[in-house]
């Protein structure tokens, strides 16, 4: 797999293999974010009502569809599993998230006097 890095602490930033990735629709940003901060598999239907929480679930099932779409096309189908009930942002060697770096850090900090 090619890295992902997420870099969610400030201004958030995606690079995939070398470079930066722009996601344009912030709901598309949101998605990406939650799902690797979470890293769970969550329904559909919770993130559609996750996201877009005041729109009809048919408007809000078409704007998760579309922005799985881009999120699988942005990574070249490497970083996302999804099928007909679920979403998740895959794990593994080449994945790497700023919030999960600052966690641990921290942890480390709380085991020292």
């Amino acid at each position: 797999m090619d890295s992902l890095k997420l870099l969610l602490l400030g201004p958030p930033q995606v690079e995939y293999k070398t470079g930066p990735v722009e996601l344009r629709r912030r709901s598309t940003l949101a998605l990406l974010a939650y799902l690797a901060v979470t890293g769970e598999s969550h329904r559909r239907e919770t993130l559609a009502t996750l996201i877009w929480p005041e729109s009809p679930q048919s408007s809000a099932r078409a704007g998760l569809r579309r922005d799985l779409s881009i999120l699988n096309r942005a990574f070249g189908g490497e970083w996302m599993a999804v099928d007909r009930e679920t979403a998740a942002l895959k794990r593994g060697p080449g994945f790497w998230l700023d919030v999960e770096e600052f966690q641990q850090r921290i942890a480390e900090c709380r085991t020292h006097d």
